[in-house]
């Protein structure tokens, strides 16, 4: 097929793009689920990780279809909210949210979506990737000295958790435990705590009606500012504009 160099809709452009976004790239991460959807909300592509959350055997049962007919509302008007945002040029990144499954139920994720333009910057659709948090743990199953490390802290949360018990559980030294996972994680042993954390703080946030200062205490938070600042940080937005996001 002939290059187009001047794509002006939104299947032109993913005709161009799809080689690498859908086909190579995004199918050898079977963690990370890959979509495209037009300016209506339509998904006109998804890799295979995406089908198999779902349990779909072919595009047919997804593509042409919006969140709404896939999705029980209470998720896909948060999804919906968000695509509005995208579709007027806000790239939304690393956004902690609940994500559905084949089953009826939903996990923790983290979703990032970007607008797709054509050749005159018009904005003709998103693309975006979205990785459920639990899978982070098969990803370190060649690494089980982190994986011991990983679910110590997923079970200890809700305390102070020092680097020498961290450093104890994986046998090895502090400095040695901060440079594996580093290497590992591309992240500090306490930005990971952090980050754990935040996503148990969501969780509270969006399904319970705790105050935000009694889910800074849960989640050993030292009070409500240190929370919002680190919720802040990783999440992009506040605890109460969280919150108000699920609670609509």
């Amino acid at each position: 097929m002939a290059k187009n160099n001047n794509p002006s809709s939104l299947d032109d452009a993913i005709l161009e793009i799809s080689p690498f976004m859908g086909d190579v790239l995004f199918e050898s991460l079977p963690d990370v689920q890959f979509f495209v959807k037009d300016s209506q909300g339509l998904y006109i592509k998804v890799n295979q990780a995406l089908k198999n959350n779902y349990l779909m055997a072919t595009d047919d049962e997804i593509l042409g279809k919006t969140d709404r007919e896939l999705f029980p509302n209470y998720l896909a008007d948060n999804y919906i909210r968000d695509d509005q945002q995208v579709l007027r040029g806000t790239l939304i990144k690393n956004r902690i949210e609940l994500v559905g499954r084949h089953d009826g139920s939903a996990s923790w994720s983290t979703t990032t979506k970007a607008p797709l333009r054509n050749a005159q910057g018009q904005i003709i659709g998103l693309a975006g990737i979205t990785r459920d948090m639990g899978q982070a743990s098969l990803a370190l199953q060649p690494f089980q000295r982190l994986a011991a490390v990983t679910q110590h802290i997923e079970e200890n949360f809700s305390r102070p958790i020092t680097m020498a018990e961290l450093a104890e559980i994986a046998e090895l030294n502090v400095r040695s435990l901060q440079r594996k996972f580093r290497t590992t994680f591309r992240m500090t042993p306490s930005q990971y705590i952090a980050r754990i954390r935040v996503i148990k703080a969501s969780k509270l946030l969006a399904t319970t009606e705790l105050a935000i200062a009694v889910v800074a205490d849960a989640t050993c938070f030292a009070d409500q500012s240190h929370l919002t600042r680190t919720f802040s940080e990783i999440v992009g937005e506040t605890p109460g504009a969280f919150r108000h996001r699920y609670h609509r």
